[in-house]
């Protein structure tokens, strides 16, 4: 069984909570920028230097060299969809409108358009770099507008732009392996919008000069949108199905073990996702992944796809990994995952007016949920998990606590599925909320 362990520690007027598992577990960076939609897409160069692109009025382009404990950011006038660093001061921004391509040579403090871009490409949705020299880009996802190819070998010198539109309908996301091989993921050209193209993979081993057809799906109304490599051999490419809600649109991805050559689709159980498939991440061993999109929280599976169990976070669109046992992820916010404690910083410069206890969050969860109270004055606290039938099954808290603002983890892990309450009990105070673990 994980172990946990919770320390408590104030110092006004903010508070900390520390958190730590022995197995890695995806966490929300409290610092992190948070929106409604979703962050589209975020870079590590190392586990602690990133860049995330937030398309809120414009883009806020936010970067942490601390491993996400802390952020700063910088506006530009730009609809960021791709980010991209090739080293500490250079970077590349697609966006979905204006300029296709935005840069920077002082690590994100300043951006330029880049305004000797061959024309052609109405936006750049995705980016991949090999060296400071190699960088590649696709776009667009829309079908609208021509897709494109878009390849420098000299940093940004010279560009190399190519139609695809003897290839693909539209094009979302790239991965390459060397400075030959690589793939694009988009829709076919058959169909007049993304309700009737079908899901496609494209592969060259002539660094763009031409591609073939490695996968062409059958189901019209499916769209690739992320590329993801754990292994060489093994990847996955996630399906968004159109339009969204409809009796067909099962949320689908695809599976190889041959690098690439050719690919297997899996999808999901019927009538079990609601989401917009989107962003797509599994480890080495392929048994353990996550997938989620837009209007949904995501999913985890630890036997390789066979079933899959509500997770954490909200419209999750990247993931970015570093082996095993550390990576981070864009959605909603930005999520680590890590083993290491988590701090989490809330500054207060008032005292809450009075007690509440908010909904758990994630709920549905597995097998870590997240509560959150707030205390007007210095008072005992208890806090309680109970069952279906009443019983109490845990004690989160039992002591006296300060005036402020607390969350507090519950691992849920050896307990079975189904309806749980936690309860808060102070002297003034009782209120109880429900949740339920789902595994």
């Amino acid at each position: 069984m994980r172990k946990l362990f919770v320390v408590l520690l104030f110092v006004s007027p903010a508070y900390f909570i520390l958190h730590a598992q022995d197995q890695p577990e995806w966490k929300a960076l409290p610092n992190a920028p948070v929106i409604t939609g979703k962050i589209d897409d975020l870079y590590f160069i190392n586990p602690y230097t990133g860049w995330a692109a937030v398309r809120v009025a414009g883009t806020n382009v936010y970067k942490t060299t601390d491993g996400g404990t802390s952020w700063s950011f910088t506006n530009i006038a730009a609809a960021g969809r791709s980010i991209r660093f090739t080293d500490a001061n250079n970077g590349w921004l697609g966006s979905l409108s204006g300029a296709p391509l935005w840069r920077t040579t002082d690590g994100g403090a300043t951006w330029s358009p880049v305004l000797d871009l061959p024309s052609g490409p109405a936006a750049v949705c995705g980016l991949f770099s090999i060296d400071t020299s190699y960088v590649f880009a696709v776009g667009r996802y829309n079908p609208e507008a021509t897709p494109y190819f878009i390849k420098t070998t000299d940093g940004g010198a010279n560009w190399t732009v190519k139609n695809m539109n003897v290839y693909a309908g539209s094009l979302v996301d790239i991965y390459f392996f060397s400075l030959d091989t690589g793939y694009v993921v988009g829709s076919s050209i058959e169909g007049a919008d993304l309700n009737s193209k079908k899901a496609l993979v494209l592969r060259t081993t002539d660094g763009g000069d031409s591609w073939n057809t490695v996968y062409q799906g059958t189901q019209a109304g499916q769209l690739c949108w992320k590329i993801t490599f754990p292994t060489a051999a093994t990847g996955y490419v996630s399906i968004e199905p159109f339009p969204f809600g409809s009796a067909n649109a099962v949320p689908s991805y695809l599976k190889t073990t041959d690098g690439g050559l050719t690919w297997e689709t899996k999808s999901f159980p019927a009538g079990t996702y609601s989401m917009e498939m989107q962003g797509i991440q599994f480890l080495a061993d392929g048994q353990r992944g996550w997938a989620g999109g837009f209007n949904s929280l995501a999913y985890e599976t630890t036997d390789g796809g066979a079933t899959w169990t509500p997770s954490f976070g909200a419209n999750l669109n990247r993931f970015r990994m570093f082996g095993d046992t550390l990576g981070y992820a864009s959605g909603r916010t930005i999520y680590k995952f890590t083993t290491d404690p988590v701090t989490t910083v809330e500054t207060r410069p008032d005292v809450p007016a009075f007690i509440s206890l908010d909904q758990n969050y994630p709920n549905p969860f597995n097998p870590n949920t997240t509560i959150k109270f707030k205390l007007n004055e210095m008072m005992h606290v208890k806090l309680t998990i109970v069952d279906a039938l009443g019983r109490e099954v845990a004690t989160l808290i039992n002591e006296e606590l300060d005036q402020g603002i607390y969350h507090k983890y519950w691992d849920a892990t050896g307990f079975p599925s189904g309806t749980y309450f936690y309860r808060l009990v102070t002297p003034q105070y009782t209120e109880t909320r429900k949740m339920v673990l789902v595994k």
